[in-house]
């Protein structure tokens, strides 16, 4: 039986099923308003940074022109010794709590201490040390509403550190220290725009006493 000759007719693939559809134009206009609002909106938000920045350094220079608020009053000395294993600053501030001390200048502070930790200039964190340390010097405000209190020490060596003082620095033999305590006026810590940090604010006592003070 004769085989049958093959089709001369090509066979064709199945069109995919998006075969013979016009693929959409894009709409370059409203890509540009979408560009355009983009750009109007950065640059809404660059004008309100400026306008912030420009605000905060009006207030910066306006601080830093201002004359600094002094007050004055009378001061009666407390002295006390701290023994070895006392912590130099909790042991401070817990006076000024127990006492309830408004306004408190260090006078003077000589001692050693052993684990002393210091928050160094520009530093977020403190740096805990360990030794023998000649306390060689104490300086700084107390307040039962927030102290400051920087503090330098010598190693074996006489090399000398200093920073501020953070709980953590324990007395090695004793700490003799000298406190004013200012009975005529508060120190209070308040935002400060210029520095960024809550800083010292004196007030005479009559003017600064709050709703919780009253007993």
């Amino acid at each position: 039986m004769p085989t049958p000759a093959p089709s001369s007719t090509p066979s064709t693939a199945p069109s995919p099923p998006d075969a013979g559809r016009v693929a959409p134009a894009l709409d370059t206009g409203r890509l540009d308003t979408g560009r355009r609002r983009r750009a109007l909106g950065l640059g809404a938000l660059a004008l309100a940074a400026t306008g912030l920045g420009a605000g905060l350094e009006r207030v910066r220079a306006q601080e830093a022109s201002a004359p600094p608020t002094v007050g004055t009053s009378s001061a009666r000395l407390l002295a006390l010794r701290l023994r070895p294993g006392q912590d130099l600053r909790r042991e401070l501030l817990a006076l000024v709590e127990r006492e309830q001390l408004e306004a408190v200048a260090v006078v003077t502070c000589v001692g050693s201490l052993t684990k002393v930790t210091l928050r160094y200039a520009d530093r977020e964190e403190g740096t805990p040390l360990e030794g023998r340390f000649e306390l060689v010097s104490l300086v700084g405000t107390l307040s039962r509403h927030g102290s400051h209190l920087h503090l330098s020490v010598s190693d074996g060596d006489g090399r000398t550190l200093g920073g501020h003082l953070l709980d953590g620095s324990a007395v090695y033999t004793t700490a003799e220290v000298v406190l004013a305590v200012l009975p005529d006026l508060s120190f209070r810590r308040e935002p400060c725009a210029a520095s960024g940090y809550r800083e010292l604010v004196v007030r005479a006592r009559d003017a600064a006493v709050d709703p919780s003070d009253a007993r």
